[in-house]
């Protein structure tokens, strides 16, 4: 068991001397270290690794021989022994993308991304809900609203459905714009509003899902400014 995380420390003698964003590697137990990326010329964030604990998933503006030459905020994915660097996109959008969450199976990333990544669908350049290959095929817009925002997505039921955060109002259950908590299908249907949350703060980080997908965990932000578990 694993897990991944973003630092911008020197955790271990002669590494991230430059202090940039990179992504580290570490049993649960504490033990066993690694740093996944270091380098000076790059900022690297980590996203989520798969079941087995064997491939991981970032976002980093780093160059890669000739890929990402115009250093946009890519989507990548290693092994853990911080081998097999391989991009999954390749966009020439500076809007780049989010953080990746992949499926358990790794065959399916969800993500978001400010961009127009799919031609025309995101002309607002709003922030939208997007799934794609792990290879970087099939890439599909699943949200398009241009007073909206949709963020922090994770995928459940073996990689099928989509569980994320949006202040949108398709259904005119969320007129004050608050961050709730929807789910859909990975082809875009089925779309429900999963929280009804009447604070002005509403979602502020989440959602985590168990490996079924039917508990989750997010926290909330009241109205003092305290957040919730």
């Amino acid at each position: 068991q694993s897990l991944v995380f973003t630092t911008y420390a020197t955790l271990q003698a002669g590494k991230n001397a430059d202090h940039d964003a990179e992504v580290c590697l570490l049993g649960y137990d504490g033990t066993g270290l690694r740093y996944l990326t270091d380098r000076a010329d790059a900022q690297s964030m980590a996203g989520s690794i798969t079941d087995d604990a064997q491939t991981i998933f970032f976002n980093s503006n780093l160059v890669s021989g000739a890929g990402n030459s115009d250093r946009n905020y890519e989507l990548w994915k290693i092994d853990r022994l911080g081998n097999n660097l391989t991009a999954v996109t390749n966009s020439t959008s500076s809007a780049g993308w989010g953080l990746p969450f992949v499926s358990g199976g790794g065959g399916r990333i969800a993500v978001s991304s400010l961009g127009d990544n799919v031609a025309g669908g995101n002309a607002d350049f709003s922030e939208e809900l997007f799934v794609l290959g792990s290879d970087g095929s099939g890439l599909r817009q699943l949200t398009s609203s241009i007073v909206a925002n949709a963020i922090q997505p994770a995928l459940v039921a073996g990689g099928n459905e989509v569980v994320f955060v949006s202040d949108d109002d398709p259904f005119g259950t969320n007129p004050y714009r608050i961050r709730q908590l929807f789910r859909s299908t990975t082809t875009g249907s089925d779309l429900r509003q999963l929280s009804q949350f009447v604070d002005n703060g509403g979602v502020y980080r989440g959602p985590e899902a168990s490996g079924s997908g039917n508990v989750l965990s997010f926290s909330v932000t009241e109205s003092t400014g305290i957040l919730q578990l």
